[in-house]
């Protein structure tokens, strides 16, 4: 596994004289990015948030907070779930939270629009919907970010996602933008820094 680590001194207009450093640790996952192959099985989820875990302590870092999209977001779950003593916050592009059932009969625009997306690739995300809804699907109560982009597939309401993670402090939904953020390098970092100001 391969991470980077960085010291960010100025992004997107910050003040080196009012605002400190902020440092970011950016982990490769394995076999994907600029990370080797794993040469034996069994990397899901959960190993690859303990490892993580571990290079935070390894690099110094009693505490810190996790930030995730594509995969890294069940990642940066599964930290909140399993070393909540560990991170500040999450933050999440979007949270990984299914519908809820109570709202069938009283769903919001947005929330018929994220349905009928989810029914087309809900069958391609089997794994993740298992993992959401089985037991790692249970509240994740660490304080939480979340950024929902437009083009994203899976775009759950607040009160969906309230469900699964009951302490949001930030919550957003930008007007462009998917599930790939970081290709809008602006937002991206104005969304991660908006939630972990309030967590610091």
């Amino acid at each position: 596994m391969l991470a980077v680590e960085l010291r960010f001194r100025r992004v997107n207009g910050e003040n080196p004289r009012t605002e400190r450093p902020v440092p970011g640790v950016c982990p490769s996952l394995p076999g994907y990015g600029f990370s080797d192959k794993p040469a034996a099985p069994e990397w899901g989820i959960e190993r690859i948030s303990d490892a993580w875990c571990e290079l935070m302590a390894r690099l110094g870092y009693r505490r810190f907070g996790a930030q995730g999209s594509d995969w890294g977001t069940s990642i940066a779950t599964s930290i909140g779930q399993r070393q909540p003593d560990r991170v500040a916050g999450i933050h999440l592009m979007p949270p990984l939270a299914p519908p809820d059932p109570a709202t069938v009969d009283d769903l919001i625009g947005a929330e018929r629009a994220a349905l009928a997306t989810l029914r087309e690739a809900w069958e391609s995300l089997r794994q993740v919907n298992e993992w959401i809804s089985g037991s790692a699907g249970a509240p994740v109560t660490v304080p939480t970010g979340c950024s929902v982009f437009p083009k994203e597939l899976q775009r759950p309401s607040r009160r969906w996602a309230e469900r699964r993670f009951p302490n949001i402090r930030y919550w957003n939904e930008p007007g462009k933008g998917g599930h790939f953020a970081a290709f809008e390098p602006a937002l991206f970092v104005d969304e991660v820094r908006s939630f972990f100001r309030l967590v610091r």
